[in-house]
């Protein structure tokens, strides 16, 4: 087998089996016009990822300044699972560009720590679960928080399927409190993670082409002995 062939199957060993975050950029400073609070960096969103597993989705949240400059505010995923309606129309972000976010679940962060998820049913009053605290993870100006999928359940969509949004809000309230909108006006699909099986495979792999390319050494030494 020749360095090239053991290339391939390393590459494919690798790309094939792990799937990207995904990620997405926001513009700095690009507050929303419907805006009135303080145009704070820790308001401001520049990065987003969403990953999931079979068990739950982990999102995670960079913004343009350490979490808690400003006092109150939160970081909020709103959740299209499938319902087909959007439950947030006056208390979600305001429509910018396509009017694709129906949004049927919120996961808010507190920049203080705490959190909760709140599921809409088509009619009738939401459902609140608060997280642990310990589950959520503020690091200078990212938060990240893991959520089961048998908290946020699907209304339709399969857990693969469900789309996000995320928005900055600087205190409680009607939209005007609400900072930034990311990715404008559109929504973010999840990617996989590898599953801890899928690990296995991968390392059980790297092991057959490192001993490949350790075979194939050790025969082209004798060959050159023996020549």
């Amino acid at each position: 087998m020749n360095q090239t062939s053991l290339s391939v199957i390393a590459a494919v060993l690798l790309f094939g089996s792990v799937s990207a975050n995904a990620e997405v950029l926001d513009p700095a400073g690009d507050f929303l016009a419907t805006y009135t609070g303080p145009q704070n960096g820790d308001l401001d969103a520049l990065a987003l990822s969403v990953t999931f597993t079979s068990s739950g989705v982990t999102l995670s949240s960079t913004v343009n300044g350490t979490i808690g400059t400003t006092s109150g505010s939160a970081f909020i995923w709103g959740v299209d699972r499938g319902s087909g309606t959007d439950r947030l129309i006056t208390s979600g972000p305001p429509a910018v560009g396509p009017a694709d976010l129906l949004l049927d679940a919120v996961v808010r962060l507190e920049s203080g720590g705490g959190g909760r998820v709140m599921t809409f049913p088509t009619v009738g009053a939401p459902v609140t679960t608060l997280l642990d605290p310990s589950t959520i993870i503020i690091s200078g100006s990212t938060v990240t928080t893991t959520i089961p999928f048998a908290v946020l359940f699907s209304t339709g969509f399969a857990p693969e399927d469900y789309t996000y949004a995320f928005w900055t809000r600087s205190a409680l309230g009607s939209q005007e409190f609400i900072a930034d909108l990311a990715p404008d006006g559109g929504s973010i699909p999840a990617a996989p993670v590898p599953e801890p099986g899928t690990w296995a495979m991968m390392l059980l792999g790297f092991g057959a082409v490192g001993f490949a390319m350790r075979h194939r050494g050790k025969t082209e030494l004798t060959f050159r002995r023996t020549a």
